[in-house]
């Protein structure tokens, strides 16, 4: 195993004995628990088919219904609004708003054309098509469309303690033959708000990712997106993320990569259970118990990995998840057979070998230009997680401090070292930010180092998309990316006097506060990895687009991310639910102020973090 440089943490003044973030992080914040509503479930399912100006759709109508069918089930209170027109469609989200009561659980679904199109002022919006829409002119979207953020702004309105919002309405637009403009799929700013702008609990599904179609399956019953919804959805004790990653992933499969959901999800709502007919521990029977120990003893039989996913998935036990692993892992000849799966499970490679889980840490704080801020989080934040991972297996190479060429250095001793089918875990903690290209669909994130400056053509300005190039390249079996980005120093104070970063409007920003757009930036929407190399990646993302992320919080020498994940780790449930967890967390600690969020196109694994 590769062995982290000790001069390095030490030149950065981290002490190897002990990590003294996660006694401040116990004392400055609390776990958090997946949310529990206890008011009403609450759904809108919007479907429209029998187009009278454009072309006809085969499968809204159904997908309403029989999802209709399932969340009645599932005693949620649905409303279904089946081929509606302007004023309908209006009126019925109106009303649903109002219909929202303290602590519900709102659940919006759409199906049916939808189409974005790219306003100069505001960036690219997207709309819901009614079903007597004519559109003879792009001027007339506003007056005979819903627009998607009208959606999101209803449910901010309301009251809704958890906002679920399902969209399988990324189809070619048939309107827009004449108009002067690029309107293929849906696009990722704008219409696509940030969490902030949706509620705080939310969770925004897309069957497709921006720029990409969904497919209307004529001769089958359902969508392909909806079709696979339906198979999961009554799927008890998973949480909303798990089943919408697990959706992803099947849909993925299906289309054979053709199409790739996108989801999005910040604080606790995507740890809300959508069906929670799970067994009690209180109440539990011996023939539960029963089920439970033959799933995975059956689990532990197999050979091949789709075999374990597919009877792990019946095990909820702890215990029994961790047997179940232990023994596939002293099974000789286990292997893997390739598959995707959004389910938990321990990494195991062939011949019961453990998969090489390796870890690229980055941390930056002492900026040698003049206009970025000196920050102390970055390396302590990137130093205190490799000791962390080091202790539980990982090959870990740490970055702290680096300029450009040290950087590629450190980038190319990962990569010499790195393993295919590999568990991979990047983390960057220091000054970052968002840069369009000229592709509408496509922002790419990138990283300032020591010798960075407020200019794109700066040696010291790295974009993550050529590492992501380079990991895709070499075929890992799962990826996660932290982005702990956007971080300055502490300067404005709560009203008891402790300091806090206070959130910014946009990216318009100076790069003394919270990076800077060398070129033109959205004004909403999160920071999104459209390019091919992050299909198959989760990112998780410390703080919403045109918010800052805490450099240190108060009493320690860490950023507000870093002390809610260190104290999670080692950590045996699946990545996304812990990237939740955390994101809820820092909500929580921050008081609103920084709120992470998780987001994910096509079909993601899970690491082994345990």
């Amino acid at each position: 195993m590769r062995m982290i440089d000790r001069r390095g943490l030490l030149r950065a003044g981290l002490a190897l004995s002990a990590l003294p973030t996660l006694a401040a992080a116990q004392s400055v914040g609390q776990g958090a628990q997946a949310l529990r509503p206890t008011g009403a479930r609450r759904a809108l399912l919007l479907g429209n088919a029998s187009y009278v100006h454009t072309r006809r759709l085969v499968n809204p109508a159904n997908d309403v219904k029989a999802l209709a069918g399932a969340l009645k089930s599932m005693s949620f209170e649905v409303t279904p609004v089946i081929d509606g027109g302007f004023d309908a469609m209006k009126s019925a989200l109106s009303g649903f708003r109002r219909s929202i009561q303290t602590d519900d659980v709102a659940l919006v679904y759409y199906a049916g054309h939808g189409l974005q199109y790219a306003n100069s002022d505001s960036g690219p919006e997207n709309f819901l098509i009614p079903l007597d829409a004519e559109l003879a002119s792009a001027e007339r979207l506003s007056s005979e469309c819903l627009a998607l953020s009208e959606v999101f702004e209803e449910l901010r309105r309301s009251t809704a303690k958890v906002s679920v919002i399902v969209l399988d309405a990324c189809r070619e637009n048939g309107f827009a033959k004449t108009w002067d403009n690029d309107t293929r799929g849906l696009a990722p700013p704008a219409g696509w708000a940030p969490p902030q702008q949706v509620a705080r609990s939310a969770v925004v599904a897309y069957a497709t990712k921006p720029g990409g179609l969904a497919e209307d399956r004529p001769g089958e019953a359902n969508g392909l997106y909806t079709s696979e919804l339906l198979e999961q959805i009554r799927r008890p004790g998973l949480t909303v993320a798990t089943l919408l990653a697990e959706v992803s992933g099947g849909v993925e499969r299906r289309s054979k990569g053709r199409q790739e959901p996108w989801t999005l999800a910040a604080g606790s709502g995507g740890l809300y259970v959508l069906n929670p007919e799970v067994v009690a521990p209180a109440n539990h029977s011996a023939g539960a118990d029963n089920a439970q120990l033959a799933a995975a003893m059956r689990a532990a039989a197999c050979k091949t990995q789709s075999c374990f996913d597919s009877e792990i998935a019946a095990v909820r036990d702890p215990s029994l998840l961790a047997l179940a692993r232990q023994a596939r892992g002293q099974i000789e000849g286990s292997g893997s057979d390739g598959g995707a799966s959004g389910a938990p499970y321990r990494s195991i490679g062939p011949a019961g070998a453990r998969r090489q889980r390796a870890a690229f840490l980055l941390g930056v704080g002492r900026y040698q230009h003049p206009a970025i801020s000196q920050l102390v989080g970055g390396p302590n934040d990137a130093g205190y997680l490799a000791i962390q991972l080091d202790r539980q297996g990982f090959d870990v190479t740490l970055s702290l401090n680096s300029d450009r060429a040290q950087y590629d250095a450190d980038v190319e001793s990962f990569f010499r070292t790195l393993q295919p089918d590999a568990e991979v875990l990047f983390y960057f903690s220091g000054m970052g930010g968002l840069v369009a290209t000229a592709d509408p669909n496509l922002y790419k994130s990138f990283m300032v180092l020591v010798d960075g400056a407020p200019s794109i053509e700066s040696p010291g300005i790295v974009l993550l998309d050529p590492f992501l190039e380079r990991l895709q390249a070499n075929k890992p079996h799962s990826r996660l990316m932290i982005l702990d980005t956007c971080s300055f120093e502490i300067s404005e104070k709560f009203p008891d006097g402790r300091p806090v970063s206070a959130p910014r409007a946009g990216l318009e920003v100076s790069p003394k506060d919270c990076g800077f757009a060398p070129s033109k930036a959205p004004k909403g929407g999160p920071i999104f990895q459209a390019s091919a190399a992050a299909s198959g990646a989760l990112f998780c993302y410390a703080a919403e687009l045109g918010t800052a992320a805490y450099d240190t919080m108060p009493g320690t020498r860490n950023g507000a991310f870093a002390l809610e994940l260190l104290p999670r780790l080692p950590a045996s449930r699946p990545t996304r639910d812990l990237m939740l967890e955390v994101s809820e967390a820092v909500r929580i600690l921050t008081g609103d102020l920084q709120v992470p969020y998780v987001t994910s196109t096509g079909a993601t694994v899970d690491l082994d973090l345990t």
